[in-house]
Parts: structure tokens; sequence; C-alpha cells
């Protein structure tokens, strides 16, 4: 879907203020030696050369420049500044002046990005703008809004594509007045993150497991969730809720038997104060999903069980300190829980919260609970043993990785470079590109071509055995480890990683037409092979006179207006989205493509009144608004690589009346992600909102079902053809 800069809530502000800071913003400050202005530093790729210049200036001695020395235009190079953002306010602007020289197939422009705890909260970076050519210095600027739970402020200069680009002279101001002559403001702390008791352990022992203590463990799990979600007191930020579980915890696991358990949990729940009635109604709502509340039958006490009945409808507000839903989405936000960024392998009680706080947010927040294989009940009492046991760093990320993979949600993954898990998977990988055509791990082309051709291979290889082993063998012990919607979705990303080794070369066994063949692979450090290589392909043309061409992945600035120009009298349009859409197009391309204005989608939403609770909201729909409309044939083509913003985008031009689609099951990952953060700093995410088609189907792990399934071959991709394509084609032409 389309990109969402996440929002969190800021904290209360104290009244009292600091020292005004100082900022090299104006980059007058060099020291001798350095490449660079004092504090400033360089984003982007290796390719774009960063430097100050005192010769080409706008302002005082020194400006920076950027030089593009890609050959292929592709890329970008953009010096960047760090600001804590340590101020109040409502809109923030960033000034800076900007020169230019022979700027083309890209752009050049200013970058402000606000980031909070969890990741990006505002962005900009002139993409749309589009500015590129020669010109002299001129004042440019960005405004944003200035995002409640601001953290970091970056500021910078960005050049795409070729050319030469200065920046000078940079000013930020917050509703109109210079940060470099406002003060900062402290902010006030929450009573919740002012409890450091246990900042350097849980102190929770070893825990030795008998069948008895994993019941009790995986019920206290779902106590603590219900608890944090349903209690009004914990939302208030007054409590550290996981510190209290390592305070509660030590009683609940030395009671002898499930009474005493029970007795010391209702303790527990009083100690939290009166929680009051709510007169909340869902009656007149069109539920998707309600909570799960089986799981109070576990405590076996009937007093425990009718106190957390009653916490049910427990008087809410539809706010939280820890849990929030992104303005005019309603994807949720993840807020104000602490990474424990310094425990990589946490101890067994800060392992159990990171279990705890996943399932919990999972049961309450996700959208998609009910299609996973395993029962989300079950899956608790399932992993606890994996994250008790869990010996060393390796094991603990590789728990939580079988653990996201549960949730079958290819948003979910553990979304940050990790030395462990990369040491897991292999730090070396070979040139040579596999995809899993008919299941077979065949060569189609290399990340590096002259590595690649160096190896021996051939597009059209086939890979039986890597170091000895089958490939169907590797295959299956990696599948737990590689989270994702769906199977084809799985081997795509089986096939990225089926050469990663430590070693620096990998023994294979291959058949070339049928031919068994033996050779040895040199690898290459993951850093040196550029696996995720952008496309090379035209955003759109006309292929054999009377067929326009459109792939997504490339689309620029002005190539919808273009195309629409230029291919509304054409006979047919193949839309290729097995891409991710560099441009969100649904509904400027969408209503070109469809007459009249047709529904094509409709959400679920989750609720802080009644967590658990999903209901829909009303259709969307796209079409009707465009001059001229398309009246020809329109083919949609997908595959595993179509997924979120491209499956929604094939939803929305599903609309045109003369439409099919093309392919293969897409990656049955739909809706605006959140983020979640896990002990030990660990970053993952899912799908937050639900996204149906109006009739209520479910695209999630089903994907887009294309009307004419077509995969690719063995014979055809060692031949060199996109069958995929040539279908499409045939019926345009038909």
């Amino acid at each position: 879907m389309k990109n969402l800069y996440v929002f969190f809530l800021c904290l209360p502000f104290l009244s009292f203020s600091q020292d005004i800071p100082s900022f090299n913003l104006d980059f007058e400050n060099v020291k001798e030696a350095e490449t660079l202005p004092k504090d400033w530093f360089k984003w982007g790729m290796p390719n774009f050369e960063i430097t100050s210049d005192e010769t080409v200036k706008q302002h005082g001695k020194t400006a920076i420049k950027v030089v593009s020395k890609s050959e292929d235009g592709k890329g970008f190079g953009c010096p960047a500044y760090k600001i804590p953002a340590k101020y109040k306010g409502k809109k923030i602007k960033l000034s800076g002046y900007i020169k230019m020289d022979n700027v083309r197939e890209g752009n050049v422009g200013l970058l402000l990005r606000i980031d909070g705890e969890e990741g990006s909260l505002a962005f900009d970076n002139m993409q749309e703008a589009n500015i590129n050519g020669t010109k002299d210095w001129e004042e440019y600027s960005i405004q944003l809004n200035y995002p409640e739970g601001a953290q970091t402020i970056f500021v910078g200069g960005i050049l795409s594509g070729k050319g030469t680009a200065w920046f000078d002279n940079f000013d930020v101001k917050i509703d109109g007045t210079s940060i470099t002559k406002l003060k900062t403001v402290a902010p006030k702390l929450f009573p919740a993150q002012l409890d450091k008791e246990f900042d350097k352990g849980s102190k929770i022992e070893k825990i030795v497991l008998t069948p008895e203590k994993t019941q009790s463990l995986a019920t206290l799990g779902k106590m603590w969730g219900y608890l944090k979600y349903y209690h009004p007191k914990l939302a208030t930020g007054d409590i550290n809720w996981d510190y209290e579980l390592f305070r509660f915890m030590p009683e609940y696991l030395a009671a002898k038997d499930h009474k005493t358990r029970a007795e010391a949990a209702i303790k527990w729940i009083e100690k939290l104060g009166d929680f009051g009635k709510s007169d909340y109604d869902d009656k007149n709502l069109e539920l998707k999903l309600k909570p799960d509340y089986q799981w109070f039958g576990e405590n076996r006490h009937d007093e425990l069980i009718y106190l957390l009945i009653r916490l049910r409808t427990a008087d809410r507000t539809g706010k939280h300190f820890q849990m929030g839903f992104a303005p005019n989405v309603g994807n949720p936000i993840i807020k104000n829980e602490a990474a424990y960024a310094d425990f990589q392998y946490p101890d067994v009680g800060f392992r159990l919260l990171s279990l705890y706080r996943y399932w919990n947010i999972i049961h309450y927040f996700f959208p998609y609970k009910h299609l996973t294989d395993d029962k989300w009940d079950k899956v608790m009492i399932d992993f606890v043993p994996k994250f008790v046991n869990a010996k060393n760093e390796l094991e603990y990320k590789l728990a939580l990785l079988e653990l996201i993979g549960k949730v079958q949600d290819t948003h979910a993954n553990i979304w940050m470079q990790d030395d462990a898990l990369n040491e897991f998977f292999g730090n070396n990988t070979s040139a040579v590109k596999i995809k899993m055509v008919e299941e077979k791990a065949m060569v189609v082309d290399f990340h590096d071509d002259e590595k690649g051709k160096a190896s021996g291979l051939k597009i059209g290889d086939i890979i039986t055995t890597i170091e000895g082993s089958p490939v169907e063998s590797i295959i299956e012990k990696m599948l737990p480890h590689l989270p994702a919607s769906n199977y084809p979705t799985q081997l795509r990303d089986v096939a990225r990683k089926l050469l990663r080794t430590n070693k620096k070369v990998l023994d294979i066994t291959y058949l070339r037409s049928g031919k068994e063949n033996n050779t040895t692979l040199t690898t290459y450090p993951t850093t040196e092979i550029k696996t995720w290589k952008r496309s090379d392909k035209k955003s759109w043309e006309v292929m054999d006179g009377d067929i326009g061409y459109i792939y997504p992945g490339t689309i620029k600035d002005g190539d919808i207006e273009d195309m629409k120009k230029n291919l509304l009298s054409k006979k047919g349009i193949v839309i290729d989205l097995r891409c991710y859409p560099s441009k969100f197009m649904v509904f400027d391309f969408g209503n070109f493509l469809s007459p009249e204005a047709k529904p094509f989608v409709k959400f679920t939403l989750g609720t802080l009144m009644k967590p658990g609770n999903f209901s829909f909201g009303p259709n969307l729909s796209v079409g009707g608004n465009d001059n001229g409309t398309y009246q020809g044939k329109v083919a949609i083509l997908i595959n595993e690589e179509t997924q979120s913003q491209a499956e929604y985008t094939t939803m929305a031009f599903q609309t045109s009346p003369n439409n099919k689609v093309f392919g293969s099951t897409t990656a049955g990952a739909d809706g605006n992600v959140s983020a979640i953060i896990l002990p030990g700093k660990i970053r993952t995410m899912i799908s937050g909102i639900g996204v149906y088609y109006p009739d209520g189907t479910e695209t999630q792990r089903v994907g887009i079902v294309p009307d004419v399934e077509v995969k690719p071959t063995i014979k055809g991709v060692t031949e060199g053809r996109d069958e995929v394509l040539e279908k499409a084609l045939k019926w345009i032409k038909k």
C-alpha cells in the first residue's frame, strides 16, 4: 500500500528550558584534514563523492559539493546532519541554498526527516518537485508538521542520478523561529519510564520447566498482556508493566498449586485499583473479528475468572501509553516500548517478556490472526520452552524468527542487520541469481555479470545439491526461519538465501540439458554482491505497435501523465506488477482505467475500546474522475514478487471493465505496516490493517488470485522467454 510515515504520541514537557545549542548548519566549522564540515556525515552510495568546497559557495567560506560518479545514473548521495528533537511546536521548516550543474536522470533537493523511537515519523526529499538541470544558487525549502514523539531531526541535501550539486547556508525553523535562537525543552518522563529497578536484568533465576510450569507461564503471559491492554490503569504510563512482571513472576512461579497461583494473581490485579464499567457498544459495527477470551479457563479458579470477565467491560478511554492508531489510516502504532538494546542475549525473564509482548500484540492488534495455520492460543505454550531454554543469542533470535513466522505475514520478519543472523545464514553469497522454477533451484541471472559468468554456470542450470546436501532437504531446514504469508513467497525468499554461506567456496551439483555436473562456486561478501538491483526496464513503452507496456517499478515523476496521453488510443495495456511500484499510482492511473467510480477495497480496523475487535470500514472506490478514460483491454501481470502496494494497486486496476490478471500467487501481505520492537532492539513488523475486496474476500495469505494462471517453466526460462507476458499479449491480440 501507499507508504505511511508512522506517528507516535509525544511525552508531556516540563516548563523549564535548557541552553541554546550551537549548530553547524552554515558549514563554516571545518576541521583541518576533514573532508566534510564538523558533524556532517554521508548517506548514500559510494559512487557519489561528497566533500567540502571552499571555491564554490553561496555564503561564508564553505559549501558542500556532491558529485555523481554513477555510470548508470542509479543511487544517490546525501550529506546529512543530526539534531536532537528537544523542541516543541507545530511546524518545522528546512531552508537552504542549492546550485546545480547538469543534473539529469534524477534530481536534487533538500532532505528533512524526523524520527521517533521506532523509526521515521515525517519525511520529504523534494523528489516530487523534480528539480534538475543547471541552475545558479537559489533558496529552497521544505515544511512538515512537527510530529509528536519526535526524537531526532535529520537535515541534508540529496542528489540522485547524474551531475553535480552544491548546498549551503541551511536553517531550521520551528513555528517560524530558527533553532539557533530556540532553547531546548526537556521532556517530562512518565513514572513508568522512571522505574529503573530491572535495567540491568530481570533477576529471574534459571527456570526448570515441567509441563505444569510451562502451562502456568503460558497463562501468565496471556494474563499479563490482557491486563496491559484492558486495565485502564495501565494505559496512563504510571506503571512500568514490564518490570511489574518481574516483580510478580517469582511469587507466581513459587506457588505450590493452581489455587495459590490464582490467589496471587487476584491480589496482583486488585493492587491496580478500580477499573469502572464502560458503556462502549459495538452492536452497530460490522465486526470481522472478536476478542478471544477462552484462555480465562486455564486459571481453574472461579474468582479469578470472574475478575477477568469483569475487566472485559472496564472503563477504557481509547487512549493508551503504549498503543495508538495512525491518523487517517488506522494501523496500530506500538509506542513507548523499551528496546533493551544492551541485551543481545537477554536473561530468561526478558526472553519471556519478548514472547509475551509479541504474542499479545498479535492477539489483540493483528487483523489476520484468524488466518494462521496454528491456533494462536496454542503458539504461546509451544514457544515457552523455546524462549526459556534458548542457550545463546543465536538461539534466542532463531526462536523469535520462528515465532514471527507463525503469523504467516510476508511483512513480518526481523528487519535489521544482525550479526548473529548474518552468521547463521552466511556472510558470503554467490554472484549467481537463483529462482525457484517448477520448485527447482534454477539459475536465471547473475547479480554480477563478470563474477557470475566466471562461475561457469549458465541460465537454465538447475542446482541439485550444495555441499553434498540435496536442495530439497536444505529448503526444508530453512523454511521455519523464513516468515512469509504463503509457500510460493517462502520459496522466493529461499532462492535469495540458498547460496549464502560462511565458506569462500561452495561445492555444488547441477543439471544442464539433463546431464549432471559438479563445480565449485566462489562466494563473495554479501556487501560486495548487489542482490537487490534496481530494474533497468523502461517505465513504459509501446510494444508491437499498438500495445502499451507499463513497469511501475521504475515510474518517475511525470510518467503517469505521459502514459495516459500516449496510451489512450492503444488496443491494450499490459501493467507488469511483478515489482514494487516506485510511485503510488492507485488513483491517478486507476481513474484513467475505469470510466465510473467502482468500489475495489474495504478495510478492517482495531480499537482500544475493546482490543481484539476488528470492524469493517466503508468501501473505497476508484475511477470516474478522469477526462479521458481508457477503453481497451488491460492485462495485469502478477507473481510472488507482487507484494503490499503492488497487490493493492492490482485490486484497484481490476475495476477496469475489460481487464484480466495473468500469472501466479502474490505475496499475500497487504495493508500499511506497523513496527514492533522486542528486547535486544529487535525490529519486526506486521500488516496493520485488514485489506479485503468489497464482498469480504480475503487477500492476506491468499494474495491476488489470477484469472489465468501462468507460471514460468524450466524450458521457457532456459529459452529466455517471459511466458506470463506472452499469454497476456496473446489475449490482447485475440
